[in-house]
């Protein structure tokens, strides 16, 4: 499933406000609506690793903060009437313009 994924994965850049961290899945207010976006466990913040948790606990953002979620996103269903697709986020960067980067066994390069 991975595979397939990664295989039809295009960039995505989503700005919104932080509505809620539920379990790996974060939250976001758009303005196309609510949007779910999956988060690795293990982050990266300068040189410090933490909790995909402790991201969104009010010290690098919080509930109710706006920031900008950089996600690789797979459509993974499209009919004529609805679209079904996944994101999955690589980086996040708060309102102060911090990033804070998701450990993977990888490295995601964004061709322009």
């Amino acid at each position: 499933m991975l595979g397939r994924f990664l295989a039809n994965a295009t960039p995505a850049e989503i700005n919104g406000t932080v509505v809620a961290l539920v379990n790996d899945t974060l939250v976001l207010s758009t303005v196309k609506g609510h949007l779910r976006i999956l988060l690795p466990s293990l982050w990266t913040v300068d040189y410090e690793v933490i909790m995909r948790e402790q991201l969104f606990n009010g010290t690098f953002s919080a509930i109710g903060q706006n920031v900008t979620v950089k996600a690789l996103k797979s459509i993974v269903f499209e009919s004529s009437s609805v679209i079904i697709n996944v994101m999955w986020g690589y980086e996040i960067i708060n309102a102060e313009s911090i990033h804070a980067f998701a450990v993977l066994p990888f490295n995601i390069e964004v061709r322009t």
